[in-house]
């Protein structure tokens, strides 16, 4: 796909004092990883990522990436398989297995069944499958996890479009939520389901939309599970609830609920996550008599004052919050003077007091990327990559309406998912390369979109502070 090259062509902004900076891949293709949680190379320094043609509208159905790897030092990809299974935010969900070689990547199976297929990530021989999608899996690459990438798609999440979800009659189904497998026998159950969290929340099935369950994180020491579950409310708007697990399914735990976004584990106790806590309007705003479309219209006539009488006027602002997974602890403002603006947080796996993360465009439509340092509450800024400012054309966003339409069961203005589900909509989704010394990021600043890479190596120290 061929973009403005009047606006491409001065798209470029890096920082002057910006770090140097590595463009990893090369046209005509586009390329991508996805989100910020999963480590961009295998620990023998291999790189991982898609490939596809067109970037200017969201995946609807028969769109297909290529699963790619290759080495530093010269962009020459071997394509591994090639998937429906992805959208332009998360991906594949592909992956490294452990500390191994071997990538796992999301795919179609007989029938139009979710699996996940193994691959080696040096010849590109097929060397397994499991019967079930992968979201991530432990460190060890022995259980993989995952969610219904139907219904996280049916319900508006980042799913796949063409899997069917499972439950779609069901607004909270008791047979379907998180799953695990045992990868080497693949062998899968249901770890946790919808229902269950729903129950633990309190919430009454009858007076809330469709829940789902997304944005799976493992704990650094593999032993419990982060995620955010996601329902409507009675007056249409939609409210986050920040949960772990343990890896058995024992000991779930309901942390935070209110406008909740991005997060990772700090360590194996305590959890960062960007939002704001609103329980008291929240509650309100859950309540059945919302469902009256008078009631619903009256709604942002109320909301000011509504703050005011809760006492909430000052905690309504949003900020990192940090928070100890452990029973009715209480969140914390996490390093509110350097980290002022939402984006996508990743922790070091070789230095665990050093935090990767980004911003989404300001005014300028510039994204910053910088490093936060835990140990000294320092932050090193490595660049600034503006947005591009295509949008999709007339004739795509025909095409969504109809996608839409057919597909997704929420309510979601066309113009609004066709871009931000399209690949033009570029985070940079900063991740760690497996050894921690590479910062790897997607960014579109120089009129494609391409994965680009900073050695912070000279950065970083044992105890994760400027060196």
């Amino acid at each position: 796909m061929a973009l403005n090259t009047s606006v491409a062509k001065k798209m470029s902004l890096v920082a002057e004092n910006a770090w140097p900076v590595t463009c990893m891949t090369a046209g005509p293709k586009h390329h991508f990883f996805g989100f910020h949680d999963l480590p961009n190379t295998s620990v023998g320094g291999r790189w991982l990522g898609l490939a596809v043609d067109r970037v200017d509208r969201p995946p609807m159905g028969e769109d297909v990436a290529e699963v790619i790897t290759w080495t530093a030092g010269g962009f020459a990809p071997r394509v591994l398989t090639r998937t429906r299974n992805y959208n332009f935010p998360q991906g594949a969900r592909q992956h490294w297995l452990g500390q191994s070689e071997t990538v796992i990547v999301n795919e179609e199976g007989p029938g139009g069944a979710p699996v996940a297929r193994l691959y080696d990530g040096a010849d590109g021989s097929r060397i397994g499958q499991i019967s079930q999608s992968t979201a991530c899996s432990d460190r060890k690459g022995l259980r993989s996890y995952t969610v219904d990438f139907g219904r996280l798609h049916r319900l508006g999440g980042y799913g796949h479009s063409n899997m069917v979800d499972r439950s779609s009659t069901e607004v909270s189904p008791a047979d379907n939520g998180v799953y695990v497998t045992d990868i080497a026998a693949d062998r899968s159950k249901l770890l946790l389901s919808i229902d269950a969290v729903r129950v633990a929340a309190g919430l009454d099935a009858a007076s809330t939309g469709a829940h789902f369950i997304t944005h799976l994180r493992l704990s650094p020491d593999d032993s419990r599970l982060a995620f955010l579950h996601r329902f409507r409310l009675a007056d249409g708007g939609e409210e986050t609830c920040l949960w772990t697990v343990g890896t058995d399914g024992s000991n779930l735990r309901l942390l935070l609920r209110g406008f909740l976004s991005h997060f990772d584990w700090l360590d194996t106790g305590r959890i960062m996550i960007w939002g704001r806590r609103n329980q008291g309007l929240a509650a309100i705003r859950r309540s059945p008599l919302l469902g009256n479309p008078v009631a619903r219209a009256l709604l942002p006539l109320v909301k000011t004052p509504l703050r005011k009488l809760l006492g909430r006027s000052r905690t309504m602002s949003m900020s990192y919050l940090e928070i100890a997974d452990a029973a009715d602890s209480e969140p914390a403002p996490y390093a509110p003077n350097s980290l002022r603006m939402d984006g996508h947080p990743m922790l070091n796996p070789a230095h665990p007091s050093v935090i990767l993360t980004d911003t989404y465009p300001n005014e300028a439509g510039v994204r910053e990327l910088m490093l936060y340092h835990e140990a000294t509450q320092t932050r090193t800024d490595l660049g600034v990559f503006r947005k591009l400012d295509d949008e999709p054309t007339k004739e795509i966003l025909a095409e969504v309406t109809a996608h839409l339409k057919a597909t997704l069961d929420v309510a979601m203005p066309t113009d609004i998912y066709a871009f931000t589900r399209s690949g033009l909509h570029c985070d940079l989704h900063p991740r760690w390369s497996a050894d921690g010394k590479t910062a790897a990021f997607d960014s579109i600043h120089e009129g494609s979109r391409q994965i680009y890479a900073i050695d912070v190596s000279r950065a970083l120290c044992s105890r994760g502070t400027v060196g």
